[in-house]
């Protein structure tokens, strides 16, 4: 199977690999779970002890299929950045640095590698929502336990094209 048959495992893990490239104020690298080579997702919620942190994953995938063969994924998908271990107010300006810091890393890296044809990203481009109310939002995450918020971050909503030429194999 081509690689411009393929689908999200293609480009997620690049994706990961945009949000790794944070610096947190330590000086260390922001933890980001890849998901498919390897699988670093937690078996259980993320929650306040696992912070920093981002998971990313495809939420909705729009199909463009077109007779001239010029075949197109639309994948939405969102990164939930976990950046506190708690929920004071005084984290708030700690949460609002991060805005920068994603859009920053975002932007460095508009084209993700092989999202549609292997080879630097040709076809296929990673973008933030930015024209959505809600693409970059602050939020408190819930101790699933619980049910009450126990660390604060960011949900950001984005999208990736990817072409995938004619044709698409069934298996």
């Amino acid at each position: 199977m081509s690689s411009t048959q393929r689908s999200v495992e293609d480009w997620l893990d690049n994706l990961c690999d945009v949000w790794k490239s944070i610096t947190l104020e330590n000086g260390t690298k922001l933890k980001s779970y890849r998901v498919f080579s390897p699988n670093e997702l937690p078996s259980a919620p993320i929650m306040a002890v696992n912070a920093p942190c981002v998971a990313s994953y495809v939420d909705d995938c729009e199909v463009q299929i077109s007779e001239s063969g010029h075949n197109v994924l639309g994948w939405y998908g969102i990164s939930e950045f976990h950046i506190t271990k708690d929920v004071k107010p005084s984290n708030y300006r700690e949460v609002m640095l991060f805005y920068r810091k994603i859009l920053a890393a975002a932007f460095a890296s508009y084209m993700l590698t092989n999202v549609a044809t292997g080879s630097g990203g040709n076809g296929g481009h990673f973008t933030i929502l930015q024209n959505t109310q809600g693409a970059m939002r602050f939020t408190q995450f819930l101790n699933p336990a619980t049910g009450v918020p126990d660390h604060q971050g960011i949900v950001v909503r984005w999208y990736v094209h990817q072409n995938v030429g004619a044709g698409y194999p069934l298996s």
